[in-house]
C-alpha cells in the first residue's frame, strides 16, 4: 500500500505553474501451490494505482492515471519431475487509463506458455510460444496491433562436443491496416569443441566453434553466414628463466549473400620474469584482418614493476611501440608511463604519473596526434573515520591534422567523515579549466556536499547540495520506519542558469502486510 502527495512548482521568467496532486496504489502478489503440491505451484501480482503522472503534471492541465494490472505465472509439476520435464503458462493484463486524455484507455494483454524435455544422455528439447495484443485509441496515433513470437531450441553435449540448434520467429500484425505486417525468423546452428589442460599435448585451451546463421524479414533473407572460430593457448613454460606462453585465434565469416569472406586471426607471445623485488613483463602481438575490413599490426609492450622497503615505495614503468597499417592508412605508435606510489606506514598515500602516447601517420597517411599526462594524486586519513583525497591532472593533447592543441587542467577533491556515530558527512569540489590553442578558455565546477544521520528511534535524516555552472540543486529528505509502516518527506529545489526554478515536496506512506 503506497500513499503520496506531491506539490510541485515550475518557475520561468514569464509565468509560474503549480500543482499539488493526490497518489494511492496498492500491491497483491500470491504465491503458492496449484491444488496439490503434485500438480505444481503457482505466483500471481495484481496492482491498482491511481495518481499523476509526475513527467506530465506541469504540461497537462489534468495528468490523472488510472493504471490496474494482473499477472500470473505457472510452473507445472514438482521439481524433482522439472528436472526432465517442464511447462510453465502465463497469463498478463493491464489497463492503462489517462483522465486528462478525454478517457483515453491503453490495453495490454499477453499469454502464453514455455515447456522443455531434458532426458539423461539425450538432447534437450525447449519450445516457448508468446501472444500479446496492445491497443491504443490515441487520436494521434490510434494502434491495435497482436503480437506473436516463438522461439524452438535443441541442445546436446557429449563430452567437449556440444551442439545447439535455434529457431526464433515473430510476427507483428496491425489489425487496424495502418502498417503492413511485420515477420521475421532467425535460424542459428553451432557446434563446439572445448578441450582444457590437455594432458598429451601441451596445451591450455583449445576450443573449435562453427556457427551458421540466416535471418529473414518479410520473407527476404537478409543475413545469411557462416563463422568458424579457432582459439589456442599453450602452457606456460619456461625458457631462460623467462616464463612464456603463446595464443593464437582467429575468425572465418564466410557471408552468402554478398558474398565475401572476411578472415581476422591474431597471435600473442607473453613473458614474465619475476624475482624479489622486481618484475618484468613483456607481451609481443600481431594481427591481420582481410576481406572488408583489411588491416595488420604489430606492436610489443614491456612493463617493470619495482618495490622497495616492503612496499613502502612502488614504481610501474611501461613502454610500448607499434606499426598498423589499414584502409585509413599507415602508421607508427608508441607509448611511455611511469609511476611512483610512496604508502609509508602513516595514514596518507602519494602517487605521481607521467605518461605519453601517440600516433604518427607514414607514407603519406593522414590524421595521428599526441596526449601527454601527468597526475598528481594522495589521500589522507588522519583518523578511523575521516579521508581525504586529492588529485591533479595536467593533460596535453595534439592533433597533428587540424594543427590544434589544448591543454586541460582538473583538480579533484574529495572529503568524508563519520565525526559522530550514525553520522556520515561527505564533500567534493571539482574543477576543470580547458584552454585550446585556438578559442576561448572553458571553466566548468561542481561543488557537492552531503549529510546524512540516523536516529536509534528509527528516523533517517539527509540532506544535499550539487552547485555547477548551471544551477545548483538542493534535495532534503527524512524517513520514519516503525515495523512495516514507512513515513517519508523528501524536498527538492533546482535553479537553472536558463533562468528556471523547480521544486519538488513528496509526502508519502507505505504500508506492508
Amino acid at each position: 500500500m503506497r500513499w503520496r502527495f506531491d506539490d510541485i512548482t515550475v518557475e520561468t521568467p514569464e509565468r509560474r505553474i503549480r500543482r499539488t496532486q493526490w497518489y494511492h496504489g496498492y500491491d497483491l502478489s500470491l504465491l503458492g501451490p496449484l491444488g496439490h503440491p503434485v500438480v505444481g505451484s503457482f505466483d500471481s501480482k495484481a496492482n491498482f494505482s491511481d495518481g499523476a503522472d509526475l513527467d506530465q503534471t506541469v504540461n497537462t492541465l489534468n495528468p490523472r492515471q488510472q493504471r490496474l494490472g494482473m499477472s500470473i505465472n505457472a510452473q507445472i509439476f514438482r521439481p524433482e519431475v522439472r528436472k526432465y520435464l517442464r511447462i510453465d503458462p502465463n497469463l498478463s493484463m493491464s489497463n492503462l487509463r489517462m483522465l486528462g486524455d478525454a478517457n483515453r484507455t491503453v490495453q495490454s494483454r499477453s499469454w502464453g506458455w514455455s515447456t522443455g524435455l531434458s532426458l539423461p544422455r539425450l538432447p534437450a528439447l525447449s519450445v516457448s510460444r508468446q501472444f500479446s495484443t496492445l491497443r491504443d485509441p490515441s487520436e494521434a496515433g490510434p494502434m491495435d496491433q497482436r503480437t506473436t513470437t516463438g522461439r524452438e531450441s535443441l541442445s546436446y553435449g557429449l563430452g567437449p562436443v556440444k551442439l545447439r540448434l535455434d529457431h526464433d520467429n515473430s510476427r507483428i500484425e496491425d489489425r487496424l491496416g495502418i502498417s503492413p505486417t511485420q515477420e521475421s525468423d532467425q535460424r542459428r546452428a553451432s557446434l563446439e569443441t572445448s578441450l582444457y589442460q590437455l594432458k598429451r599435448i601441451p596445451l591450455e585451451a583449445f576450443v573449435l566453434r562453427t556457427e551458421y546463421s540466416r535471418y529473414a524479414s518479410n520473407g527476404m533473407v537478409v543475413q545469411k553466414d557462416m563463422t568458424n572460430t579457432l582459439n589456442v593457448r599453450t602452457n606456460k613454460f619456461m625458457l631462460g628463466g623467462w616464463e612464456n606462453a603463446i595464443g593464437y585465434g582467429n575468425t572465418l565469416v564466410r557471408d552468402h549473400i554478398e558474398p565475401v569472406t572476411d578472415l581476422s586471426q591474431n597471435a600473442v607471445l607473453e613473458s614474465n620474469r619475476g624475482s624479489g623485488m622486481a618484475r618484468f613483463r613483456n607481451s609481443v602481438d600481431a594481427a591481420q584482418n582481410t576481406g572488408r575490413n583489411f588491416r595488420k599490426s604489430a606492436n610489443d609492450g614491456a612493463s617493470l614493476t619495482l618495490s622497495f622497503a616492503s612496499g613502502t615505495v612502488v614504481t610501474n614503468t611501461g613502454a610500448s611501440a607499434g606499426w598498423s597499417r589499414g584502409e585509413a592508412g599507415e602508421f607508427l605508435n608508441d607509448g611511455l608511463n611511469g609511476q611512483v606510489t610512496f604508502s609509508p606506514p602513516r595514514p596518507y598515500t602519494l602517487f605521481i604519473e607521467a605518461r605519453t602516447n601517440g600516433t604518427k601517420p607514414i607514407n603519406d597517411a593522414v590524421g595521428g596526434g599526441r596526449t601527454n599526462r601527468y597526475t598528481a594524486g594522495t589521500t589522507v586519513r588522519p583518523g578511523q573515520f575521516w579521508s581525504v583525497t586529492g588529485r591533479f591532472d595536467r593533460t596535453h593533447t595534439r592533433d597533428y591534422a587540424s594543427e590544434t592543441r589544448t591543454v586541460i587542467d582538473q583538480i579533484d577533491l574529495r572529503c568524508s567523515a563519520v565525526p559522530l556515530e550514525r553520522l556520515n558527512l561527505d564533500a567534493g569540489l571539482n574543477l576543470s579549466v580547458a584552454s585550446p590553442s585556438s578559442g576561448s578558455k572553458t571553466v566548468t565546477r561542481t561543488i557537492q556536499g552531503g549529510a546524512e544521520y540516523s536516529f536509534l528511534s528509527g528516523v533517517r535524516l539527509s540532506a544535499e547540495t550539487t552547485h555547477t555552472d548551471a544551477g545548483y540543486t538542493a534535495a532534503m529528505k527524512g524517513s520514519y520506519m516503525v515495523g512495516k509502516t514507512e513515513f517519508s518527506v523528501k524536498y527538492e529545489r533546482r535553479e537553472l542558469s536558463t533562468p528556471a526554478a523547480f521544486s519538488h515536496l513528496s509526502i508519502g506512506l507505505s504500508r506492508y502486510f
